[in-house]
Parts: structure tokens; sequence; C-alpha cells
């Protein structure tokens, strides 16, 4: 992912917006309720949820989306490069 597209995952979560990514074949999804998140893992019709987030401010939720390790030990931040964004609702 380029920075640019960094920047407006960034600021498309921390308004609320949802988001599906792709790292390394496996689909994400990112669903987003009120002041919590919660990250699924889908694979053909199952959907596994792998970590909800909840936070104060959306400035604090969105920095701990992008600094909790969730993806094989890592996190958004550490896969910036390696991470697509497939949609953005």
């Amino acid at each position: 992912m380029t920075t640019k597209e960094f920047r407006d995952l960034y600021d498309s979560l921390f308004y609320g917006h949802e988001a599906e990514l792709k790292y390394d074949g496996r689909c994400f999804y990112l669903e987003q309720n009120g002041m919590s998140t919660t990250l699924y893992e889908l694979d053909g019709d199952i959907t596994q949820p792998l970590k909800k987030i909840i936070a104060a401010t959306r400035q604090e939720l969105t920095q701990i989306i992008f600094n909790e390790k969730v993806i094989n030990g890592k996190s958004l931040n550490d896969l910036r490069e390696n991470i697509e964004v497939t949609a953005i609702d």
C-alpha cells in the first residue's frame, strides 16, 4: 500500500468507515460500531472474529486499530507495505 493509501485508510477508519483488507492471500474486515471495532477474518462462507477493540475516543480507537498486533503477530503499521485495501464502506 502506498503512503497515500495508508493515510486514506487511517482517515476512513477515523471517520467510522469499514474496510476490507487483503494480506498474504487472506481477507480481513474491519467492522465499526460506535466506539468499537471488530476485526474479522473472511474465509469463504466463514467469518471468524479475531479481535474487538473498544476505546473512549475516535482518535484512540483508530490508533489502537493501527498499533494492535492482530494479523500474524503484526499490526497494520507493521504490514503497511504488504496489505491491500480491497474496499472501504
